[in-house]
């Protein structure tokens, strides 16, 4: 009986969550905002379980300037609190970690540390409207993210 009621309580308390609908152009918005010097067209798009980001860098190499496209997928991993985290799985052309860190490190909105890149999910609008609460779960459906943010 204990454990029916365990069960149910638990059950009660996971609904206790308001889902939000992330897209692809939030997280850009997000990006932009966070002005990433050296780093032109940015785009981002939710596909297959990634989050991939798409743009234009300069590249210095004995002395000479090159334009290169690259693009990085960013598996989400873990949420703690409000903030999402991500695993950088795959860049191409260059993958450097200070090609990483230039890119991903504009605290406190954007964070990277060894591969692991957290974004505060408090700059987003949708989550800043909803006074309190973490993240419960998070899952990629219909490429966007769906957060659910709940006590």
């Amino acid at each position: 009986m204990f454990d029916q009621l365990k069960a149910g309580f638990m059950n009660f308390k996971e609904k206790k969550a308001v889902d939000l609908p992330l897209n692809a152009s939030v997280f850009e918005k997000i990006l932009e905002r966070q002005s990433i010097e050296g780093v032109e067209d940015l785009q981002v798009k939710i596909e297959e379980g990634f989050l991939i980001l798409e743009g234009d860098t300069k590249v210095k190499k004995f002395g000479i300037s090159k334009n290169v496209h690259f693009t990085l997928s960013l598996k989400p991993v873990h949420a703690e609190g409000r903030t999402l985290q991500f695993e950088l799985k795959k860049m191409k052309p260059l993958d450097f970690s200070a090609v990483h860190k230039k890119i991903f490190h504009k605290p406190p909105v954007v964070t990277y540390d060894e591969r692991m890149i957290q974004i505060d999910l408090n700059a987003f609008d949708k989550v800043k409207a909803i006074p309190i609460g973490n993240i419960k779960k998070f899952a990629i459906q219909d490429k966007q993210f769906i957060v659910s943010i709940g006590l």
